[in-house]
């Protein structure tokens, strides 16, 4: 019988493993297509990765503390933030989830002190060998480990959100926002012409296959926040959590909609229709 944390997770990791061995192959491989469309090597963008995993730490993850970390939770200083202000609607749905199916399995914090398979999965998280995931301590409480499984069921759904379902509308124009640069930038003289700022574009080749690679990245997407599989979940306790989830999350797709209904410019990606439930693009 698979634990509770698995069942809970398997779905949020659907078609992650493939869409993980495709990246090392077609995106950042050799001759991939970081290395054709960017400007660096390819060991360096791997060095950047690398650079980002140690610094990463996943218990400080939450929206909450990212973008207090950030200085962009100042709602005076930045009122208009909607990867904020949306991401936070979802983030309180996530986590009351997080903990009404959490604490059907552990009633206690002295439950989740004791628990070998939940230790066991964090210490391999924090594996050198295994997700060398840095800053990981195993959870003593049911508030720590709500903590900790709410974050990954945040990171692999709206945040992941934020990022991919963004690029075609961002990226697929190379003028707009390129992967490198193909002439020399701005010196600040009579030189800055309107025929240096092109030369700095990608090449046809280079735009086109921007284009389609982020084309392809926008338009996959193979489930939906809040939605699992039919009769994933056994325990018929969970049925009527789910059903609170679902209707919580339909109140911020209104929310959402209305308050794109008034922006200068609609920030649609994170309603959670068009939110996948896994990393699986």
């Amino acid at each position: 019988k698979a634990p509770p944390i698995h069942v809970l997770l398997e779905p949020h990791f659907a078609n992650t493993l493939i869409t993980n061995d495709i990246a090392m192959t077609s995106l950042i491989g050799p001759d991939g297509n970081m290395e054709r469309l960017q400007s660096g090597t390819l060991e360096a963008s791997l060095d950047l990765a690398k650079k980002a995993l140690s610094e990463f730490r996943l218990l400080e993850s939450a929206p909450t503390k990212d973008f207090a970390a950030r200085g962009t939770d100042d709602l005076e200083g930045l009122p208009v933030y909607p990867f904020r202000d949306d991401g936070l609607l979802s983030w309180g749905p996530l986590e009351r989830w997080a903990r009404a199916y959490l604490d059907l399995y552990y009633e206690s914090d002295a439950d989740v002190a004791a628990d070998p398979e939940l230790a066991a999965w964090v210490d391999e998280m924090g594996s050198e060998q295994g997700g060398r995931l840095k800053g990981l301590s195993r959870p003593e409480t049911v508030d720590g480990l709500v903590e900790l499984v709410a974050q990954i069921l945040f990171r692999c759904t709206v945040y992941h959100a934020a990022f991919n379902y963004t690029s075609y509308d961002f990226f697929a124009y190379a003028p707009n926002m390129q992967a490198a640069t193909f002439g020399p930038g701005p010196s600040g003289t009579a030189a800055d012409s309107d025929a240096a700022l092109e030369a700095m574009w990608p090449p046809y080749e280079a735009a086109y296959e921007g284009m389609h690679l982020f084309y392809t990245i926008f338009r996959v997407q193979l489930n939906r926040l809040g939605h699992y599989p039919e009769g994933h979940f056994t325990d018929p306790r969970v049925a009527p959590l789910e059903e609170t989830l679902r209707a919580e999350l339909d109140a911020v797709e209104e929310t959402i909609a209305a308050r794109d209904a008034a922006r200068l410019l609609p920030y649609p990606y994170l309603r959670p229709s068009r939110v996948s439930n896994s990393i699986h693009v």
